[in-house]
């Protein structure tokens, strides 16, 4: 438990790190704290796909790469207030009316979150890379895809693959 414990302290100050980093682009961490302790952690910044229609041009889509929630604290809404948030920001600060999250497969409380708040599943089996302990890591995901808009539906049926390795990983 305490490893663990000291792996998300690690995580955490990681992605402050890039927050820091990224200010002025599209991206947020979002905190959510109660008295002063961390009970979740929620990542979204743009991500670059390539079409699947056969075209060169690269897409960029406001995409969830990361959400963490205590286990003390899970079933108190806090991950869908999180979504919430990002969702919100997606549309009223960066005009995105297309937002994807990439889920780990093993994931099933995730995937049922975004999949309970009207995400489907856009492709079984993505890869994506990921910062882990040992350094910059290729881990298999499924990406789910939310359009609030008409023409977003017709935009996100052509991000089906990406080459994650080609963005700029976090």
């Amino acid at each position: 438990m305490l490893n663990e414990r000291r792996v998300e302290q690690e995580t955490y100050r990681h992605y402050v790190k890039t927050a820091r980093r990224m200010r002025g682009s599209k991206y947020s961490l979002l905190v959510a704290k109660e008295w002063g302790t961390i009970v979740g952690v929620i990542e979204m910044g743009m991500q670059q796909y390539k079409p699947t229609t056969g075209g060169k041009e690269i897409e960029s889509l406001a995409t969830i790469g990361m959400i963490c929630v205590d286990p003390n604290y899970r079933g108190q809404r806090i991950a869908s207030a999180l979504v919430d948030k990002c969702e919100e920001l997606s549309l009223s600060l960066w005009n995105e009316t297309i937002i994807c999250a990439d889920v780990e497969p093993k994931n099933e409380a995730a995937s049922n979150l975004f999949q309970s708040r009207g995400y489907t599943v856009m492709a079984e089996s993505v890869i994506v890379a990921v910062r882990g302990p040992g350094g910059l890591q290729e881990r298999q995901h499924i990406r789910l895809v939310k359009s609030f808009a008409a023409d977003a539906d017709e935009r996100s049926q052509h991000i089906l693959k990406t080459d994650d390795r080609a963005s700029n990983p976090a």
